[in-house]
């Protein structure tokens, strides 16, 4: 990891100003049921959320694999996607280089 810890609360809060917005999908959590990988993600948020400033949306159906990894041709997690002003998509890449994407932006 590069930055620290979260590298994204680090991202958010650098921006923060700039009308940025760090959203994370957390879409890989395992269980029997949604409501069982929900579970997973609230304890490690419990845990872990302290330190971030930023939204987590949770995806169980696999709408983040199928409309944005696959399509990206992205096959590691964490991957990170950096949609401009415009909507389009800016960079896809590990979220370690998100941050200099966005610095170039």
């Amino acid at each position: 990891m590069c930055g620290g810890d979260f590298p994204l609360a680090q991202l958010q809060e650098k921006y923060d100003d700039s009308a940025v917005e760090v959203i994370a999908v957390a879409a890989s959590e395992r269980g029997s049921t949604a409501e069982e990988a929900r579970t997973h993600l609230d304890a490690w948020l419990t845990k872990n959320g302290s330190e971030l400033n930023f939204r987590i949306a949770f995806d169980y159906a696999g709408n983040m694999k199928k409309s944005w990894m696959a399509p990206s041709l992205s096959s590691t997690i964490p991957t990170s996607f950096v949609i401009d002003r415009d909507g389009r998509v800016a960079f896809v890449g590990p979220r370690c280089n998100c941050m200099t994407c966005c610095q170039k932006s």
